[in-house]
């Protein structure tokens, strides 16, 4: 009867009795349903909720096998889905605060103006305005580089799903209730007063109704001597005709320099109805040792004559510490009480040069003696640079030799999954440049980053300061580990000392012996050896 009367009031309307609640069983039990413009009460509607989600995306949603990693084959009904996996995000807070300040209101307000008042004196004093290569330039703009993570795993998700032409459509949450309910929810894409959480353009790159999608099918973190396979697919929701097209493959290293491109491949697009169809199963290549490490960028066009009708592009990280020398070659770096670091150096590079007559790089690690600190900090004053293995001892001493001004009081970093998963954080500059979909930052909670990023608070001094990367997490009194005290937290940051500068850094250090710590590890000594 409830069917009927809805039917009546709107008969434009899907009308369905429920959502989700399959239990595995999409293809064995359908929804009774009315589709729009009908009166028949059908049941070939499907409708299956994948809510999982671990902290950054799961490679095996990159290459989906059934129905719980978006997987069907079923043409014959309605394939939905629900809801899909429920990665988190970050709320807004100085957004959340200033509207709630603005018109009075916000029965929750006193939830987010403790991050607030914090993100807002370091927008201040670590002259943040512009940072981040330019796309920071309000404090609204903090936390949405941190929670870009959420929208490039939301983005990946609907591009799995639109490569399969037996798929009908998807959800992703949209609204979250914010920390002060008992089970609060992260997972929705624009937080309790309709903020998004990042920017649209980190979600639409994947999801565009014509692309070339590729799927890396084989891992995200590489070696040289390692063959990378990628699936090749075209999504084309009726934007371009039934036709031969050319396909062609660029690939790039870390250094931006095209090592491969494919012989072009004719390509029978089908059209029509067909809104996506798999052009290369299985394409592989061969990471060869010139290859300089970092992202390797596979990019597909296609081409209708002279014209490109369709692209896309995919990445993966390749370690190769040798590839580096060439580009850290006569740089003058001093390595001070940090045998990893030291190590890295010596793979890539061979013997270091210390001869002195240049300007250059002091790496000072945490076995680092009082003399050697004493040094370091003496030749900052005179125009070295300065990296500091930045942990609870550094922190202290710091203070000491008066380059803080306020002691450290709190350490963290915590990144949690599932639909109220927590804590997120963006990295600028050491990533380099090579990013995609929109670059210059990258959020640690997208594909990248191994492992949680570590940060400090507070961070002051009467020298000059920026900031490299931040740790946010909306405050959830039921879990500590989410505090008030490590709401906020500096990953990187930067102190200008007499004519150099020194880079605290707290997160992902060479020591983790991985290749994104690697990644980070060169691009920071190039950038601070480069006078």
């Amino acid at each position: 009867m409830g069917f009927r009367i809805v039917h009546q009031l709107d008969d434009s309307r899907l009308i369905i009795n429920s959502s989700g609640g399959n239990n595995g069983k999409i293809y064995r039990e359908g929804f009774h349903h009315i589709p729009p413009y009908q009166k028949e009460i059908r049941l070939n509607y499907l409708d299956h909720h994948t809510a999982l989600s671990a902290i950054q995306l799961m490679e095996s949603d990159l290459l989906p096998v059934d129905e719980h990693n978006h997987y069907t084959q079923v043409d014959s009904a309605i394939v939905y889905w629900g809801e899909v996996r429920c990665y988190a995000g970050t709320f807004n807070a100085p957004l959340i605060d200033a509207q709630g300040r603005e018109n009075g209101k916000g029965f929750d307000r006193n939830l987010y103006m403790s991050q607030s008042r914090k993100l807002n004196d370091l927008f201040v004093r670590c002259q943040m305005k512009g940072s981040a290569q330019g796309v920071i330039q309000d404090v609204f703009d903090i936390t949405r580089q941190a929670a870009k993570g959420q929208y490039y795993t939301n983005g990946r998700l609907g591009q799995v799903i639109m490569s399969n032409n037996s798929s009908d459509g998807y959800a992703v949450n949209g609204w979250s209730p914010g920390p002060d309910m008992p089970d609060e929810w992260a997972s929705a894409i624009v937080d309790q007063n309709r903020n998004m959480n990042a920017l649209p353009e980190d979600m639409n790159y994947w999801n565009r109704p014509l692309q070339i999608a590729i799927f890396r099918q084989n891992g995200k973190y590489f070696n040289v001597g390692d063959t990378v396979r990628v699936k090749i697919c075209l999504i084309n929701e009726e934007k371009i005709a039934a036709n031969n097209y050319d396909l062609k493959i660029k690939i790039k290293d870390g250094a931006g320099m095209i090592l491969y491109s494919d012989e072009v491949k004719n390509i029978q697009v089908e059209g029509g109805n067909v809104f996506a169809q798999t052009l290369l199963d299985d394409f592989s290549f061969i990471l060869g040792k010139e290859w300089r490490s970092g992202y390797v960028t596979v990019e597909g066009t296609l081409m209708n004559g002279k014209k490109c009708v369709a692209d896309g592009k995919e990445q993966v990280l390749l370690r190769n510490r040798p590839s580096q020398k060439e580009r850290l070659k006569g740089r003058n770096i001093t390595v001070m009480g940090w045998p990893q670091a030291e190590k890295a150096l010596t793979d890539a590079c061979g013997n270091l040069s210390l001869s002195g007559k240049k300007k250059g790089v002091i790496l000072l690690g945490k076995e680092a003696s009082e003399t050697e600190w004493k040094n370091a900090l003496e030749r900052v004053k005179n125009g070295d640079n300065l990296i500091i293995q930045t942990d609870t001892i550094a922190g202290k001493k710091l203070y000491d030799f008066g380059l803080i001004d306020q002691p450290v009081k709190a350490w963290g970093g915590v990144q949690t999954g599932h639909w109220n998963g927590n804590g997120s954080s963006y990295i600028e500059i050491f990533p380099g440049d090579q990013t995609i979909a929109s670059g210059k930052t990258i959020s640690t909670r997208s594909w990248e980053a191994i492992g949680n990023p570590r940060g400090f608070y507070p961070f002051s001094s009467k020298f000059p300061l920026k900031i490299h990367g931040l740790y946010v997490a909306n405050h959830f009194d039921r879990d500590k580990r989410f505090s008030e005290e490590t709401n906020v937290l500096v990953t990187y940051g930067e102190i200008t000392y007499g004519k150099g500068v020194i880079l605290l850094n707290a997160a992902y250090w060479v020591d983790e012996d991985n290749v994104f710590a690697d990644l980070l590890f060169y691009n920071m000594v190039d950038h601070y050896s480069r006078h």
